[in-house]
């Protein structure tokens, strides 16, 4: 049986516990490109977000873990099982960063965490890297909140989760060319612009930093972001 069937198993097993055990909402499903490379975006509040992230998509995700979470055998087995790779913390990871340009590179979906760790008390700011990876990507990034999953943090609570769990998905964005080299102001701004982007997904008492700088312009977004067309149906899943 190969890891991708193994993958597919998984994912539909996590959507069934998820069905029988929680009350599961999924909004913004129409937003999913359903091809070609895209960069999944989350706020992190365990470390159940990425399989039930997972089960949330039409399409295969790979996605990166710390690397301590691959010495647990039964983590490694669950962490694999879901397309996971380890990056090393809170050092900049060449090795995980080519590894995500060349997942984009072969049309794939990969989630990133920008706050590199969860936050229990709402969204956080997320390293700089993050930003110099999007523009150097090029790639269409798709915003996620996610909300109801704080008190499950054991991998084996995949079994049992439970509780009011939402995935809410807005819609894919890029950042614009940029034609010269981007200063700090510039990355910090792009960061700042990117965040807020999952903070307006997120109920108030989630948005943690953003709370208070959410976009009073909406006109300020297409400044910074190139948006997808809404009448580009074939690129988006029912």
């Amino acid at each position: 049986m190969n890891n991708f069937l193994l993958r597919k198993i998984c994912s539909s097993a996590q959507r069934i516990t998820l069905s029988l055990f929680s009350n599961w909402k999924i909004y913004g499903s129409e937003n999913i490109p359903s091809t070609g490379p895209v960069i999944l975006i989350s706020n992190h509040i365990s470390n159940l977000d990425p399989s039930i992230i997972s089960a949330s998509m039409a399409r295969p995700i790979w996605f990166l873990a710390k690397s301590s979470l691959f010495k647990n055998p039964i983590a490694r087995l669950f962490l694999n099982l879901y397309g996971a790779y380890p990056i090393n913390r809170p050092t900049s990871d060449t090795t995980a960063i080519q590894w995500i340009l060349n997942k984009l590179e072969d049309n794939q979906a990969v989630v990133i965490f920008p706050e590199g760790k969860r936050n229990f008390n709402g969204l956080q700011k997320a390293d700089d890297s993050f930003a110099k990876l999007a523009i150097k990507s090029n790639t269409y990034i798709l915003p996620i909140g996610i909300t109801g999953t704080e008190h499950m943090q054991y991998v084996t609570r995949v079994f049992n989760p439970t509780g009011r769990i939402t995935i809410n998905i807005g819609k894919p964005f890029k950042i614009i060319d940029i034609n010269e080299k981007p200063t700090k102001e510039h990355i910090k701004s792009i960061n700042e612009s990117i965040m807020m982007e999952i903070a307006e997904l997120l109920p108030p008492k989630y948005q943690g930093i953003y709370k208070n700088k959410l976009y009073k312009d909406e006109s300020l977004k297409q400044k910074t972001f190139q948006y997808y067309p809404k009448d580009t149906e074939e690129l988006c899943v029912e």
